[in-house]
């Protein structure tokens, strides 16, 4: 009997391991906006990725395309991109 609820705690305590290494690297990171200006909108940028640093960088990199962004809300963006990416 003993041995039985020692193998029935092992295997409760492998499930909980295995669930829980599992909800951190299905952990995803995201981010996104949207400006519009006087009619103008840079449409609705959305980044994803598997760690805040990464999506960080790719918000970065899109606020700063003038280009990606239709040239729109270039000051917004430029708010923006001081907050989140200095």
């Amino acid at each position: 009997m003993k041995k039985t609820l020692t193998i029935i705690s092992l295997l409760l305590t492998c499930l909980a391991l295995v669930s829980c290494s599992q909800d951190s690297e299905s952990r995803d990171f995201s981010d996104s906006y949207q400006y519009k200006v006087n009619g103008c909108d840079t449409g609705k940028m959305v980044f994803q990725g598997s760690s805040a640093e990464e999506v960080k960088q790719m918000l970065c990199d899109a606020l700063r395309d003038d280009e990606l962004n239709n040239y729109c809300a270039y000051e917004m963006r430029l708010s923006r991109y001081k907050v989140s990416c200095m």
